[in-house]
């Protein structure tokens, strides 16, 4: 590598953008000076530079088209991190990545998230029931890339498809879709991961452990530093025309280190939080999606705890000697309910021995 890439990033101050830019530039400090990334507002950019000093800032949301093209048109390589279903803004990187004219391509990575193989729990409403099916990013690519219009994160994932799918064109693309993410984030905005903790939070909230349906549904899982060192090994081929790495419509990669049923997680953090006096029992009840949103705010509990996304991450393994190795969900546990007790402002209670 010669000058350091070009590099546009956008969601920096979120989970995996701001773990990953930590992770990039412990490797790269050179970098910093040559990466823009996109803020709200001044709020959010101070969080930036008062870590990064020569991180070029520029101001707007993912509706301001005319902003993500233009860095997008300047850019070696862009780092999406900030939405997987906003479809205004991803049409704007690709336009952007179009105006790259001459014989250098530009790399446009996109996150996902493995929530698009909920779609045949979606269809088929069997919210916490076991499916068979394990899906994989390399003798399974085409189904991976293929799957129906209405599974989530679908809309976007076709846009970023089609933008790559000409080999001999400048415009490289690849899509990593990581599962669950769990672990402390070392970036400068949210360092919290999301459904592992919230499942904490629910079960400290409601005085019970919680499962949908059976329990028995499959997902799969990724610390978010594994998470982060996978993107970086990504940029690294960018930076050398490509690389072993594979983009286009080859360039999907799964991310997880192991699997999980809801049902057993949520087992174990009941039994974790009664241990620790939190709650009276170490009960675990099946929840309504009524009694879900009631303590999540949203309506999507059911599927997000209910779905099946089980899957084997192959392809970068194979290409980029991805080597997932921090803890596993199940590791996590004691953390994820001993943050979101400290949150809730409980007090341990040491349990009556019987």
């Amino acid at each position: 590598m010669s000058a350091p890439p070009k590099i546009f990033i956008t969601g920096v101050t979120g989970y995996v953008g701001g773990d990953t830019i930590v992770a990039l530039l412990e490797k790269y400090p050179a970098w910093e000076s040559s990466i823009c990334v996109l803020v709200r507002n001044a709020e959010r950019g101070a969080l930036i530079t008062t870590v990064y000093q020569k991180i070029r800032l520029v101001y707007g949301g993912l509706d301001d088209a005319a902003v993500l093209e233009e860095e997008a048109a300047k850019a070696d390589i862009i780092l999406n991190f900030a939405d997987s279903d906003h479809l205004p803004s991803a049409n704007a990187l690709v336009r952007g990545t179009k105006r790259h004219t001459g014989g250098k391509p530009v790399f446009l990575i996109h996150t996902s998230g493995t929530g698009i193989l909920f779609w045949k729990t979606i269809n088929t409403g069997t919210y916490g029931d076991l499916e068979p099916k394990v899906y994989d990013d390399w003798d399974g690519i085409d189904e991976l890339t293929s799957l129906p219009d209405f599974a989530p994160h679908r809309n976007v994932e076709k846009i970023i498809l089609e933008a790559g799918n000409d080999d001999n064109g400048p415009v490289k693309t690849a899509i990593v879709c990581p599962p669950i993410i769990y672990g402390i984030g070392r970036g400068p905005g949210n360092r919290r991961g999301k459904l592992l903790y919230d499942l904490a939070y629910v079960t400290l909230t409601s005085g019970e452990g919680m499962r949908v349906g059976k329990g028995e549904n499959r997902q799969t899982h990724i610390h978010v530093h594994d998470l982060s060192d996978l993107y970086v090994l990504l940029v690294e081929q960018a930076t050398i025309g490509g690389g072993n790495a594979t983009w286009g419509k080859k360039g999907y990669y799964l991310a997880s280190i192991g699997d999980h049923a809801w049902g057993e997680v949520g087992k174990m953090i009941a039994n974790f939080a009664y241990k620790q006096g939190f709650l009276a029992s170490d009960k675990v009840s099946e929840f309504s999606s009524e009694q879900l949103a009631k303590f999540l705010g949203h309506s999507q509990g059911t599927l997000f705890f209910g779905g099946n996304g089980r899957e084997n991450a192959i392809r970068a393994r194979k290409l980029l000697g991805f080597n997932p190795s921090r803890s596993s969900i199940f590791d996590e546990v004691p953390e994820a309910v001993t943050s979101e007790a400290v949150k809730l402002g409980l007090t341990q209670k040491k349990q009556t021995q019987q």
